[in-house]
């Protein structure tokens, strides 16, 4: 019961504090703490702080049968090939049997009526002319309205994880546009080759190699 002429305002930080009830920024530590111990190899996590929430984006790796398979096929086709003319149908025709061999993977966030897809990107895998085994990395996409988050990101770490860590590719590779070049420079990625047009519009090679095992010297 308040005290006469005292206003107690329960929704003041100082009077919840006062209270012994945790601050709003340490309730967001510790519910960031909670999350974090949950993390694995492919399923990665970006924290994006909003009032009082933690906003957990999810990179899974699925198959052509996952219902979310339907979500990143809208995703891919709203944000890189309807712009250009393409429906996925066309895409499909290019090179038949391709999207039946690709790895695919999206970044999904919660939602009430269920998870919903936020980021896309396929793996293919073949062989060089040498026989060695290659990844390429395509159709890497993010909703419009959730670019800038480290969304890319993720999915390019889960892929570089599957290709590198999985399935011991010696290199990565992408056709990236001009556009999105320093995307993939701040991952690490390099250019090779001169420029080139791909569905009409300028495109540069970019690959990364499988980084070098880790020496240890303080064994004994």
């Amino acid at each position: 019961m308040a005290h006469r002429g005292v206003h107690r305002d329960e929704h003041s930080p100082s009077w919840r504090t006062a209270q012994g009830f945790p601050s709003p920024k340490k309730r967001l530590r510790q519910r960031s703490a909670a999350t974090s111990r949950d993390i694995s190899p492919l399923l990665c996590y970006i924290h994006t702080p909003i009032p009082e929430l933690v906003r957990v984006i999810k990179v899974k790796h699925i198959s052509m049968d996952d219902p979310l398979y339907q979500q990143e096929v809208a995703l891919r086709t709203t944000i890189l090939l309807a712009p250009i003319g393409y429906t996925i149908q066309d895409y499909y025709d290019m090179a038949p049997g391709r999207e039946e061999r690709c790895e695919h993977f999206v970044a999904v966030s919660d939602h009430p009526a269920g998870e919903l897809v936020l980021g896309a990107a396929t793996l293919f895998i073949a062989e060089d002319e040498h026989g060695h085994l290659k990844g390429k990395v395509q159709q890497v996409c993010v909703d419009q309205q959730r670019q800038g988050e480290g969304i890319g990101k993720r999915l390019m770490i889960a892929i570089e994880a599957r290709g590198f860590g999985e399935l011991g590719l010696a290199r990565l590779y992408c056709h990236a546009q001009l556009s999105a070049i320093p995307f993939y420079e701040k991952l690490g990625w390099e250019i090779e080759g001169d420029e080139f047009t791909e569905a009409g519009i300028p495109h540069r090679r970019m690959f990364m190699e499988a980084p070098e095992p880790v020496q240890r010297t303080d064994l004994r």
